[in-house]
C-alpha cells in the first residue's frame, strides 16, 4: 500500500506571515506557533514564531486577507495593556527568515 506524505513537511521553512502597521509600516507580530485550525494568532516573541514554507505562508496571507474583519491583539509596553488592532489599520505580508550567525 502506498504511503500519503503531506509534502509541506518536506518543503524548505524559510517564511512566515508579519504584520505591519499599515500607516507607520512598523512590525507588529509576526505567525505564532499558537495558530491553530480555527484562529490565527500573532506575537512578537521569537521564541513563538512560527516559520513555515513559503507557499503555506502565501496560502495563510490569502485567507487573513479575504477576511472582513480581523484583529490582531498587542501588548502595550508602557501601560502593559493589551491592544486589538483591526485589519483596517494593518498589512500581512509573506517574509523569509534569515538566520543571524
Amino acid at each position: 500500500m502506498d504511503k500519503l506524505t503531506d509534502l509541506n513537511s518536506r518543503r524548505v521553512k524559510d517564511s512566515t506571515v508579519i504584520v505591519l502597521n499599515r500607516f507607520s509600516k512598523k512590525l507588529v507580530g509576526f505567525l505564532s506557533i499558537e495558530t491553530d485550525s480555527d484562529h490565527f494568532r500573532f506575537t512578537d516573541q521569537k521564541e513563538f514564531l512560527w516559520i513555515i514554507p513559503e507557499v503555506q505562508a502565501v496560502e495563510m496571507k490569502k485567507v487573513i486577507s479575504e477576511e472582513e474583519e480581523f484583529f490582531v491583539f498587542t501588548k502595550n509596553e508602557e501601560t502593559g495593556k493589551e491592544d486589538r488592532l483591526s485589519s483596517r489599520f494593518l498589512r500581512f505580508e509573506v517574509a523569509k527568515i534569515q538566520y543571524q550567525k
